[in-house]
């Protein structure tokens, strides 16, 4: 999942990803689903590239939760997504 966040066009020098917790994987017959936990942290603009990075992937990703808290240095974004994928 890592590997993935790091091809998006945001300024990856000034977003801090603080936390990338994938959660167990879940099988089906035509495909199988991950949940993610993750905390981001930069400015405003930094985080709007950062979903609509997430948005135009080529991974199918659903955003379950998502909370966004302004800190003295910046905002912090937590995100509960589930990413799906076609079944090799």
């Amino acid at each position: 999942v890592r590997d993935e966040l790091n091809k998006y066009e945001y300024p990856k020098e000034q977003i801090e990803i603080v936390k990338l917790e994938p959660g167990a994987v879940s099988a089906y017959d035509d495909y199988s689903s991950q949940r993610v936990d993750m905390n981001v942290h930069g400015n405003f603009f930094q985080l709007m590239y950062f979903l609509k990075d997430m948005e135009n992937s080529r991974m199918f990703i659903h955003v379950e939760k998502v909370s966004i808290s302004n800190k003295k240095e910046g905002l912090d974004c937590r995100l509960g997504v589930r990413i799906f994928s076609e079944a090799s």
